[in-house]
């Protein structure tokens, strides 16, 4: 069963996640180049994220945050494609913790969509791929994202809470989708460069 605020979350976001999925699904996860310029882009716009509700306390709220982050594992994975990490630009801290777990709720609902992520990835004829998948594997069958949803509906949020939440979620959310573009212009540029 849906609780309300996960339904309101998801109802409210449903548009934003629609234009990230369709942003990233251009992105070719069977091919070294495809696959690195997806992890280059989802770097962008991770690796300031979880650096913005870390300066804000979010461990504070979610107490497991150390085990959550995934920004270690998507640099490792980069690293071992031989690509440096995009330069982190400044995502603007939230201000309450509403908008910190509007923000978590971002990044660990797209926990979810790793696993069909991953066998694509792992469905390609390029096996240096399968060492490189450590930012999709995270958290696993550890049961984060059902602790997660306990967490937000014990918060105790009233109406306004709901209203900061939801907007941090959908710049989240935005700044995943510009990052996708943004990456899949820099993929085809250099497609287009080494024809």
């Amino acid at each position: 069963m849906i609780s309300l605020l996960r339904g309101h979350l998801r109802e409210a976001t449903s548009g934003c996640h629609g234009r990230v999925d369709t942003a990233f699904s251009s992105f070719d996860l069977a091919t070294p180049d495809g696959y690195a310029a997806f992890l280059a882009a989802q770097a962008a716009a991770l690796i300031p994220i979880e650096q913005a509700i870390e300066r804000a306390g979010i461990d504070a709220v979610l107490p497991d945050w150390k085990q959550r982050t995934r920004r270690m594992a998507l640099c490792r994975d980069l690293e071992n494609l031989g690509i440096v990490p995009p330069p982190s630009v400044v995502f603007v801290a939230p201000d309450c913790p509403a908008a910190m777990l509007g923000m978590a709720y971002v990044l660990e609902g797209s926990r979810l969509g790793s696993a069909v992520l991953l066998r694509r990835v792992l469905g390609g004829p390029h096996t240096i791929l399968s060492t490189t998948t450590e930012y999709l594997r995270h958290g696993a069958g550890t049961g984060l994202w059902q602790s997660f949803l306990v967490t937000i509906e014990a918060a105790g949020f009233v109406a306004s809470d709901l209203v900061k939440m939801t907007s941090a979620a959908k710049a989240v959310f935005g700044a995943f989708e510009s990052a996708a573009w943004l990456g899949k212009s820099k993929d085809a540029n250099h497609a287009e460069n080494h024809r």
